[in-house]
């Protein structure tokens, strides 16, 4: 008895006796060839293929294809379970980017690979309420019903999500009267709740608005209504040019923050901050002049007012500290400003090198040096260092608060210089010399004043003529003298004694 493995392969022990069946038919009918491979449904080349085979051993009519030896392709349960947690968190991402990132799971946690055509049927295969529900971004009955994947975090600034968004306010500018719609960039912390920054802007944010959100967030405030702070430990965006620019992630890497960006499409994964946005416009937008979301609210916004752009960051700081941080939150039971003060000896990295941690928020700015200064925006940075490198390029390190009176000129990597402002521009000489021409007229105006009293009224229009005041002033004389009106008064019953 032949105990090759072959023979346990139904489909390959098919195959042979197939193969031979044909053969051995082909040889006991008449005709041509030609004929039989018409009747068959084979090519002249497969029958001699047959014939040439059924001449050797049993084991040349095996197809190999039956009998090779494959990688292990079969979709477990596991996968299943991770692929339904990950689409439930990003509905609109496609399944062939998941399946990519689930053999990276798979390599890490020590489970099989799976190819994308199994995933494919498996996941076609489920029912189609469930696909439905994971798709079509019904994650409220996902949620009750099936197991979705979330980053459970325990202590403050463990995760923070960040987003920028367009407020729904008309908005005027009180320079030039044009009305507009500002933009928003908010900081959430995930455990607390509590908000970390948010910054309102005339102009769609970009990066260095990014750098001074999250410097703002990080570093401790003045503010007593705000006592948070410390570095965070993660962070999570979505894929936003002013998010994904090299200028953040370089920071972040600087202060050892884990930098996540969601998926494209995915708003769902910034649920929190993206909550708070909704929050803003349900409990303050919405009452405020200039709603965006009302009929014609440009046109009423032009004819009946806007809210002064200058306004708009008080307004919203204001309504975090007094209402948003003091209400009790729905899914944590108690304030986020209750739920700070309770977690917050749970929370890493607070105590850190304050001024370490702000230049690590600076950005390069790329500037020629030309006459011993490099000049950004409309202020020039001057050092002895500077006059030896004239006309070549070099990165100033800005911080993102604003130009300071000294910066940091790096070249190739290393620290050049450190160039101080110079302050001795024309526009700032005019002023100091407006000021110092205002005091002296003032300082003589009042020793012209002091000296009046002792001089006679003849000599007072040559006197502050000889201290180089112009004046009007004529000589002194003496006033008329106005004589008393008498009234007499009729006597009447009123005023008898």
């Amino acid at each position: 008895m032949n105990n090759s493995p072959i023979f346990t392969i139904p489909k390959a022990t098919n195959d042979v006796v197939r193969k031979r069946g044909l053969v051995r038919e082909f040889q006991s009918r008449p005709g041509s060839g030609k004929e039989f491979c018409e009747a068959a449904g084979l090519s002249r080349a497969t029958l001699y293929r047959y014939r040439k085979q059924a001449d050797g051993d049993v084991f040349a009519l095996v197809d190999g294809r039956r009998t090779m030896k494959r990688k292990r392709t079969a979709v477990l349960e596991v996968h299943l379970r991770w692929i339904k947690c990950y689409i439930a968190n990003f509905p609109r991402v496609p399944l062939s980017i998941a399946c990519e990132e689930l053999n990276l799971v798979a390599e890490r946690e020590g489970w099989p690979g799976v190819k994308y055509s199994s995933l494919l049927k498996a996941f076609n295969a489920l029912p189609s309420d469930e696909r439905s529900v994971l798709r079509d971004e019904d994650n409220d009955f996902f949620q009750k019903n099936f197991p979705v994947g979330r980053r459970v975090t325990g202590s403050p600034l463990q995760l923070v999500q960040m987003d920028s968004t367009e407020v729904d306010v008309w908005c005027i500018d009180m320079e030039t009267g044009e009305v507009f719609r500002p933009w928003m960039t908010a900081a959430i912390d995930t455990t607390t709740r509590v908000v970390l920054g948010v910054h309102v802007h005339r102009r769609e944010p970009n990066s260095v608005d990014v750098l001074r959100l999250g410097k703002y967030a990080m570093l401790p405030k003045e503010n007593p209504m705000r006592p948070w702070f410390g570095i965070w430990e993660s962070a999570n965006t979505d894929n936003g040019k002013i998010f994904i620019d090299g200028e953040v992630s370089s920071t972040m890497v600087q202060l050892g923050v884990d930098w996540y960006h969601s998926p494209k499409g995915c708003s769902g994964a910034n649920g929190k901050v993206e909550r708070l946005f909704g929050t803003f416009i349900t409990r303050l937008f919405k009452k405020m002049p200039g709603y965006s979301g009302r009929p014609s609210a440009l046109f009423r916004a032009k004819e009946q007012g806007a809210v002064p752009f200058p306004l708009m960051q008080g307004i919203v700081d204001r309504f975090i500290d007094t209402d948003y941080h003091v209400r009790v939150h729905s899914e944590l039971g108690m304030s986020p400003w209750e739920a700070w003060n309770e977690k917050v000896g749970l929370a890493q990295n607070l105590m850190f090198n304050i001024v370490e941690a702000s230049q690590s928020f600076r950005y390069p700015v790329e500037a020629e040096i030309r006459r011993g200064a490099i000049v950004l925006g409309k202020q020039s940075f001057k050092s002895p260092e500077l006059s030896r490198s004239n006309g070549t390029k070099v990165f100033a390190l800005c911080d993102p608060e604003g130009l300071t009176r000294k910066i940091e000129v790096v070249q190739g990597g290393k620290t050049l210089c450190w160039a101080l402002r110079d302050d001795g521009d024309l526009s700032q000489a005019l002023n100091s010399e407006r000021t110092k021409r205002a005091i002296e007229l003032r300082q003589m105006r009042r020793a012209a004043k002091s000296a009046l009293s002792n001089v006679p009224p003849t000599t007072i229009f040559t006197t502050l003529t000889e201290v180089g005041v112009k004046s009007d002033i004529k000589a002194a004389k003496k006033p008329k003298r106005i004589k008393p009106v008498k009234f007499e008064v009729e006597p009447t019953e009123d005023n008898l004694p």
